[in-house]
């Protein structure tokens, strides 16, 4: 079965980025531990139907294939979430403290 580009874009926004990004929000992640998040790059390749044999033979990027997809790094998806997170903590009230 052959799913369109932006339909496996939004199953990916709904089920395996917050699975793959789950309670990192409240973790300060080195740029080390960020590189490990390399599922995001393997999902870009396997959306686009490309391997890695084909991205090193044919020098394809993972930063075309992101652009191809319309979607951003996961340094931006892991920034917009943290953000996110902070701004609940903020707007909570001072008797309660952030889980």
């Amino acid at each position: 079965m052959y799913l369109s580009e932006e339909l496996r874009d939004e199953v990916r926004k709904a089920l395996v980025l917050p699975t793959s990004l789950y309670g990192l929000e409240a973790l300060s992640l080195r740029e080390d531990l960020l590189k490990c998040l390399c599922f995001h790059n393997r999902c870009a390749r396997s959306m686009c139907r490309v391997n890695l044999h084909h991205a090193f033979h044919h020098h394809i990027t993972t930063s075309s294939l992101l652009r191809r997809l319309n979607l951003l790094d996961i340094d931006s998806y892991y920034h917009n979430r943290l953000l996110r997170w902070a701004g609940h903590v903020t707007r909570m009230p001072m008797s309660r403290a952030p889980l």
